[in-house]
């Protein structure tokens, strides 16, 4: 799969907002294949608890090479399912992040975990929209500082297009896909920022090409930002 990242620029905004913590959005990063039988029979379980916290859980799934690089949702964009793959380096598929965090459990998902995540609120909010126009699906994130931004920690921007639903007779038995990753918006190691002073924002413009394997209606954008000297999620947003 071709695409382009067409323009991708930082705008400083000059409006003072309402300053305040942040509702916060945690997110799953799930990496699994569409020819591993383990995958066919362990997904169901998980998406059933993941659905059950509705759209306040965000989630993404990743098609990497392990087990199987002739999965056919990791050849649709190789580099791109690898990326965050290849961060984590997890033991195999499935599996599954929280906010960075690694799960366990048969359904590979800690509810003390999502509860706590779900309580917490974060110094940093993302607002994403999406448009389809041309054959181009176009974001913005705007974000914006809640709080105090703590000190000597670096972040970086991502931002994903996923297909919300896909139907497709899979090898490991599953027929339907969530919230596939399709491409990268942003760099697929992120785009380093430095969060506006508190209260204010900045924003984020990113586009890229429809490929002819995507349902429109079905595409959505995520964008999260991560903390890299810790290693973990602090917010999250999605164009839905």
């Amino acid at each position: 799969m071709k695409y382009f990242l067409l323009l991708s620029l930082f705008l400083l905004s000059e409006v003072n907002l309402f300053s305040q913590e942040a509702v916060k959005y945690p997110i799953l990063e799930h990496f699994t294949n569409t020819r591993c039988p383990i995958c066919g029979a362990r997904n169901p379980d998980f998406h059933d608890a993941r659905k059950s916290y509705g759209e306040d859980l965000l989630h993404i799934s990743y098609h990497p090479s392990a087990p199987y690089p002739n999965c056919v949702l990791h050849q649709h964009n190789p580099e791109g399912n690898s990326a965050r793959f290849d961060y984590y380096r997890p033991p195999g598929t499935p599996t599954v992040y929280l906010d960075g965090k690694i799960q366990s459990g048969s359904n590979m998902l800690n509810p003390s975990d999502v509860d706590a995540a779900l309580q917490t609120r974060s110094f940093i909010e993302l607002d994403v929209s999406r448009s389809i126009n041309n054959n181009t699906l176009r974001t913005e994130v705007f974000i914006t500082t809640r709080g105090e931004i703590p000190a000597g920690s670096s972040y970086r921007l991502y931002v994903v297009a996923v297909e919300r639903e896909l139907i497709y007779d899979a090898p490991n038995g599953e027929s339907t896909h969530y919230n596939v990753f399709r491409a990268f918006l942003s760099r697929r190691d992120g785009v380093p920022i430095t969060p506006a002073e508190n209260g204010s924002s900045l924003s984020w413009v990113g586009v890229v090409d429809i490929h002819p394997d995507w349902v429109e209606e079905e595409m959505v954008v995520i964008a999260f930002i991560e903390n890299t000297a810790e290693e973990t999620i602090e917010n999250a947003g999605s164009s839905v």
